[in-house]
């Protein structure tokens, strides 16, 4: 089995193509990013900013979305590539929650259409 095939298998929830505006938030600021996928755990955005969180280091992503409303998520840095974070994270509340389902939901039957 190789590395992929591992990875794959170990993603409970699959990632959705999904561009959106977004802003970042941790402890020492906050930086306008764009969202280029996202899950019910997590998110890889990209932004022309040099960060240099800690592992630690809390976060709050907050997706704005197109009906107007926003998804506030919180966790930490997962990984770093270039211009791209991976950040594990989870809605912050019942009401969040919703809201990403719905819009993971949406995403996944525009994929399945087309």
């Amino acid at each position: 089995m190789d590395r992929k095939t591992r990875t794959k298998e170990r993603r409970y929830f699959p990632r959705v193509n999904y561009r959106a505006t977004a802003e970042l938030v941790s402890r020492t600021g906050r930086w306008p990013v764009q969202i280029v996928d996202l899950s019910f755990n997590g998110a890889l955005v990209a932004s022309p900013y040099n960060h240099q969180f800690g592992s630690d280091e809390d976060l709050t992503l907050y997706v704005f979305i197109n009906s107007g409303d926003q998804i506030k998520m919180r966790g930490r840095l997962a990984h770093t590539k270039g211009k791209y974070l991976g950040i594990e994270c989870k809605p912050s509340n019942v009401d969040n929650s919703t809201l990403l389902r719905r819009l993971l939901n949406e995403q996944t039957q525009k994929f399945r259409k087309s």
